[in-house]
């Protein structure tokens, strides 16, 4: 499951993924260097996005989500995404 609403409403400036619309959110980074691409995959899953009190993610923040397949695998285990995520209130 994952995406937005199908209900579109414009003059929404912010839009927060919850366990309600998704389960997981997956940011792409494609580089380019002398020819060769890049592809990270960077799985967050909405368990994890909905203890936070922002609406943005440095991607420094998450860097152990980077290309970690276990994370996309396990993403609704309340257990393991709090441990990975080393998350203290919820």
């Amino acid at each position: 499951r994952g995406g937005r609403d199908s209900a579109y409403a414009s003059g929404i400036v912010e839009y927060r993924q919850n366990t309600q619309t998704s389960d997981i959110v997956v940011g792409v980074e494609s580089k380019r260097q002398n020819g060769d691409t890049e592809v990270n995959f960077y799985f967050i899953p909405t368990l994890y996005i909905e203890t936070l009190q922002q609406g943005s993610l440095s991607v420094n923040k998450i860097l152990q989500a980077k290309n970690n397949w276990n994370v996309l695998r396990q993403c609704k285990e309340k257990s393991f995404v709090y441990d990975f995520f080393k998350v203290t209130t919820y």
